[in-house]
């Protein structure tokens, strides 16, 4: 088995097993994206794994994705991905840090963070799934008119606008924020709130699959957390407006915020998961 990094020039050998969200991951800045490959029968280079690190500050990179081709688990192959990834951040003295949840029927994501010396805490979290066709309609959205005009659609900001909002979160430490751009492929149902020529909100969706969109995630500056209520109002709408009513919208909840968003507009739609924590630190 052979682990190095994906670039433009061989990315491209591992799309059979990346989903399309992923495919470009590595040509944005402040992202490493590692690839496995093993020889097959026929004696060629065959992807079998990938990771994808994105920088979060000076200190931290965080796990984004891990996965591995159903035809090589057990191989050690995953293992492998992480010790790499933590070769990369004793070099420079950084940490890493992965938050997902785990399922019964999904990759043993425990055991491997376990078994590579990561420090682990247990979260509750909450995955609320429902149809489009299906989403509620809360009283507290009664108020949005007055807001309305300040509620753009992703492709109505600027790339500087969306700039310094990145910057702005990162500086209150909210980890798990994606650099948001213009090339996000959702434009039309991810929404922000704007005041004064400045992004306060956001809520983000992407499609995971063929049917079946997510809210990817919902951030808000400090004091504008209420805003984030009426995006995710507004995004609904968008969804009812633009997708058929059979297609499910999922929102995975692992912190308060996002807990109350979800109970706010899908008060029956619910699974409760165990999510964890995993965090290493450099010698």
């Amino acid at each position: 088995m052979e682990v190095f990094v994906l670039t433009s020039e061989n990315v491209e050998a591992f799309y059979p097993i990346l989903p399309d969200n992923m495919k470009e991951t590595n040509l944005r800045e402040g992202i490493v994206l590692l690839g496995a490959s093993e020889v097959n029968t026929e004696g060629q280079e065959q992807a079998c794994g990938a990771l994808v690190l994105q920088r979060f500050n000076d200190v931290t990179w965080v796990i984004k994705w891990i996965l591995v081709s159903p035809e090589f688990t057990r191989r050690r192959i995953g293992s492998t991905l992480l010790e790499t990834a933590k070769d990369i951040c004793e070099q420079m003295q950084m940490q890493l840090f992965c938050l997902f949840s785990e399922e019964s029927e999904e990759y043993a994501l425990r055991g491997l963070f376990e078994n590579a010396g990561f420090e682990l805490k247990e979260k509750t979290g909450k995955n609320y799934s429902t149809s489009v066709g299906q989403l509620a309609y809360a009283e507290y959205f009664e108020k949005k008119q007055s807001a309305d005009s300040k509620i753009k659609v992703l492709s109505e900001v600027s790339q500087r606008q969306l700039d310094e909002f990145n910057r702005a979160i990162y500086k209150e430490g909210k980890l798990f924020v994606n650099p948001i751009d213009k090339q996000w492929p959702l434009q039309d149902v991810s929404v922000v709130y704007v005041e004064n020529e400045k992004i306060l909100a956001c809520v983000i969706m992407e499609q995971i699959e063929e049917g079946v969109v997510s809210l990817s995630f919902a951030c808000a500056q400090e004091k504008a957390a209420m805003r984030l209520f009426l995006l995710l109002y507004r995004a609904q709408e968008l969804l009812q407006e633009k997708y058929p009513p059979e297609t499910e919208l999922v929102i995975p909840c692992v912190t308060g915020v996002s807990r109350k968003l979800a109970e706010t507009i899908l008060p029956n739609a619910h699974v409760t998961l165990q999510s964890y924590s995993a965090r290493w630190m450099p010698n």
